[in-house]
């Protein structure tokens, strides 16, 4: 079962941001999946991050693992927010 979800973030530039004013930094829209494993909860969850590239598809192999495992997986996008 996979469910997008949106978290709702903020985009500080420097951590002289995050230290002395994380409210007044732009607030951003981050797109996620949250996949889950077969069977009933409670799962631990896995925040799985892209790097520099984004998502490549061998990503997935690590997410299928993950599952396979019993671990649900929110698998972040973090670029759909910069477009």
């Amino acid at each position: 079962m996979v469910e997008r979800l949106q978290v709702q973030s903020r985009s500080p530039f420097e951590i002289h941001h995050i230290l002395t004013g994380l409210e007044k930094t732009p607030e951003i829209n981050v797109e996620s999946e949250l996949f889950l494993p077969e069977g009933e909860g409670p799962f631990g969850c896995v925040i799985a991050l892209h790097g520099s590239i984004g998502w490549a598809s061998h990503h997935q192999d690590h997410v299928n693992g993950w599952l396979d495992a019993g671990l649900a997986v929110c698998k972040v996008n973090s670029f759909t927010s910069r477009s």
